[in-house]
């Protein structure tokens, strides 16, 4: 896979205020810079990424997979909601599906608004309900082992 691919979405939905996605990689810089809106004042910006420990477990990295189709939907819904419910002026919404290895990117969530409490509530609705809703799977794996974590629907 060539560096330009490895951008490449699996699956997308993009409006002129949302960049919903499923990838292999995420490009925070990229992320950061569609994010940016000269109506808004206050930007909100989570990323998530592999820990190097799971409990008392070291992990050495994860795995995640998708009904692809689904999650992308739901995903959608789940910007759609934030977009109206906390007055926002766009959303990010990257998620990897793909091997991850400890310290890595897996998930990038931005919102911004007129209002810095809008974009923190919407921010953290969105992954909140992410991790609730849509289906990703992740696999951890150890240096004894993997299993299947946080199930999703």
């Amino acid at each position: 896979m060539t560096k330009s691919q490895s951008f490449r979405p699996l699956a997308a939905v993009e409006k002129k205020n949302q960049s919903i996605q499923l990838v292999n990689t995420i490009n925070i810089a990229k992320a950061i810079e569609q994010l940016e809106n000269s109506e808004a004042s206050a930007q909100s910006i989570f990323i998530g990424t592999v820990p190097s420990m799971s409990g008392s477990f070291e992990v050495k990295k994860l795995f995640f997979e998708s009904y692809e189709q689904m999650a992308i939907k739901e995903m959608a819904k789940i910007s759609d909601v934030a977009l109206s419910e906390f007055n926002l002026k766009k959303v990010i919404l990257w998620h990897c599906l793909s091997t991850k290895v400890v310290g890595e990117t897996v998930v990038f969530v931005g919102t911004c608004s007129t209002h810095r409490a809008d974009a923190i509530a919407a921010t953290k609705y969105i992954i909140d309900t992410l991790k609730e809703m849509v289906p990703i799977w992740k696999k951890e794996y150890f240096k004894n082992g993997s299993i299947w974590a946080n199930a999703h629907p």
